[in-house]
């Protein structure tokens, strides 16, 4: 059994930009425009051959980001808590010296 690199593929043909889908209709209105992508490049096997690895890019860990995206996660909660306090804590002292409940009478 041999392994070969795979070779890169013909590109094939598409259709026209006006071309209609399917066979014998035409199409009455203009397409919207497609992002144009590489064609995807297909192994030539002989039978028998087979692919044993794929050589991929290696992943980026980037524990700086990770790091910093939680400092900001955490510090938007802990705004959010203060926030979230002080309004609970204005309406709280409106509405006890608004009813008369006094307080803690400290002096």
């Amino acid at each position: 059994m041999q392994v070969r690199e795979a070779a890169p593929a013909t590109p094939v043909a598409s259709p026209g930009v006006g071309a209609s889908p399917l066979p014998g209709v035409s199409s009455m209105a203009a397409p919207s425009p497609r992002p144009t992508r590489k064609p995807v490049p297909l192994p030539s096997l002989e039978p028998g051959e087979v692919i044993t690895w794929v050589k991929l890019d290696r992943p980026r860990f980037a524990i700086g980001e990770i790091v910093v995206g939680s400092f900001a996660i955490a510090g938007a909660v802990a705004l959010a808590a203060l926030v979230i306090g002080l309004v609970i804590g204005q309406w709280r002292s409106r509405h006890r010296s608004a009813h008369g409940a006094g307080g803690l009478k400290l002096r």
